[in-house]
C-alpha cells in the first residue's frame, strides 16, 4: 500500500503489520478510540531486545512515550537539552518498569550537539529499532542557532533530519522486511496554515524561495482564516512550516528507504500540555471544533490528556502500516490527508528538499558521512 495524499480507510485488524509481535490480549487495533491512551495502544506488544530513541523524552508527550515503551521491555534512550532532567527520569522510569532506561544530552538546534549524541549512542549501542523525533519549540523565536539558521527550523526540522540520516545505517541493520525499524516524526494540523502563519502568501513552497527561511525571522502580527470563516491576529511564526517539512521528510524517507525502514508522521491534535497552554480563546475554539470526529455524541475529548495523546506517536511506532503515511489522532490513529494545496509543494519536489536538507546540515547527498565534524 503506497502513502498517498487522500484519507486511506484503516487496515483491518488481521492485516495490521506489526514491529513486534502481538501477545494474547487479543486482535491487533487498526485504529484507537478517542479515549485510548498510550498504554492501551502497546497493550500486548513485546519490545524486550528492541532498543527506541525518544528525543524530547523527558517531558510533555515524549515521558509518555517513554514510559509507555519501556512497560513493553524495550530498552529506552531519553534523548534531551536538559542532561540531569532526563537522566532523573531515566532513573524513575527504570526503576518502576525493571527496563534499561538512560537519558543522554541532545540539543537540536546545534549540529554539534547532535553529532555528539550520535557519536555517544552507537558507542553503546549496536542497534535501532524506533527512532522517534519528538522534539520541538513553538512561538516566534528571534534567536538564530549556534550554526546560524532559525532556532524554530534548527530544532523542528534541521537538527531532526541530521540525527535521522546519521542513524539510518543502523536503522537499516537492526530492521528486517518482516519487522522493520521505524522513524516517527511528530508534527501536526499546523502544517495546513504554514504560509500563513509565517506571514507568507498561500504556495509559499511552490519553489525553495522561504528553504532556508530568513535568521533571524521577522516578527510581525499575521491573520489566520479558518475554514469556519473565524480569523484570528497571532504572532507569525515558523511552527506550521517546520512541521510540514518533517512530514515531507517522513514521506521522501519511505520512498528512499527499502523495506527494513519505515517512516511515519503525525499529530495528536491539541493536547494539554505547556506547548498549548495560554492559547487564545478564539483559537482554542477553532481547536476543539477541528478535533470533533465521528457521528454525535463526539467521541474525542478537547484537549486530549498527555496519555491519550501520546497514544498516536506509539501506535506509529508499533502499529502504523502504511510507510510516508501521516497519522491522525483526532482521526482516532488512522491515516489523514496532508494539506499541502495551500502550501503549493508537490510531491515531485521531495528530492530536491532532500538534498537541500543533506547540504544545510553539511552531509553529501550521496553518503551519510559527515563532511565537516
Amino acid at each position: 500500500m503506497a502513502p498517498t495524499r487522500v484519507l486511506v480507510a484503516a487496515c483491518v485488524a488481521g492485516a495490521v503489520f506489526l514491529l513486534h509481535g502481538c501477545g494474547d490480549d487479543g486482535p491487533t487495533p487498526a485504529t484507537c478510540s478517542g479515549k485510548s491512551t498510550a498504554a492501551d495502544v502497546a497493550k500486548g506488544v513485546n519490545l524486550k531486545g528492541k532498543v527506541a530513541i525518544v528525543t524530547g523524552g523527558d517531558g510533555g508527550l515524549g515521558s509518555i512515550v517513554v514510559q509507555t515503551l519501556a512497560e513493553q521491555g524495550a530498552t529506552v534512550i531519553i534523548a534531551s537539552r536538559k542532561l540531569a532532567k532526563c537522566e532523573a527520569l531515566a532513573r524513575k522510569v527504570a526503576k518502576k518498569t525493571g527496563s534499561d532506561v538512560r537519558g543522554m544530552q541532545l540539543d537540536t538546534s546545534s549540529f554539534a550537539s547532535v553529532r555528539a549524541f550520535g557519536k555517544q549512542f552507537l558507542g553503546n549501542f549496536s542497534r535501532l529499532d524506533m527512532l522517534i523525533n519528538n522534539a520541538g519549540i513553538a512561538g516566534n523565536s528571534q534567536h538564530n542557532s549556534k550554526d546560524g539558521n532559525q532556532l524554530l527550523f534548527a530544532v523542528n526540522y534541521l537538527g531532526p533530519f541530521l540525527l535521522t540520516e546519521l542513524l539510518l545505517p543502523t536503522l537499516r541493520k537492526s530492521g528486517s522486511a518482516s519487522s522493520p525499524a521505524r522513524v516517527v516524526n511528530v508534527a501536526s494540523s499546523e502544517h495546513a496554515i504554514a504560509c500563513e502563519a509565517a506571514g507568507w502568501k498561500n504556495g509559499c513552497f511552490k519553489d525553495f524561495s522561504h528553504f532556508p527561511p530568513p535568521a533571524p525571522f521577522p516578527d510581525k502580527n499575521v491573520t489566520i482564516t479558518y475554514d469556519d470563516g473565524v480569523k484570528v491576529t497571532r504572532s507569525v511564526e515558523l511552527y506550521g512550516f517546520t512541521k510540514l517539512l518533517v512530514i515531507e521528510h517522513a514521506l521522501e524517507l519511505s520512498r528512499r528507504e527499502g523495506s527494513n525502514v519505515k517512516a511515519f508522521s503525525l499529530t495528536p491534535g491539541w493536547v494539554n500540555t505547556t506547548l498549548t497552554q495560554g492559547i487564545d480563546p478564539v483559537q482554542a475554539k477553532e481547536k476543539c471544533a477541528e478535533q470533533e470526529y465521528g457521528v454525535a455524541p463526539k467521541t474525542n475529548p478537547c484537549p486530549f490528556t498527555p496519555e491519550e495523546g501520546a497514544a498516536i506517536t506509539v501506535f506509529c511506532a508499533l502499529r502504523s502500516t502504511v510507510s510516508g503515511g501521516y497519522y491522525s489522532r483526532i482521526k482516532h490513529c488512522q491515516e489523514d490527508v496532508v494539506q499541502s494545496k495551500s502550501s503549493g509543494f508537490q510531491d515531485s519536489m521531495g528530492p530536491e528538499l532532500y538534498k537541500r536538507s543533506l547540504k544545510l546540515v553539511g552531509l553529501k547527498p550521496a553518503s551519510p558521512k559527515l563532511v565537516t565534524v
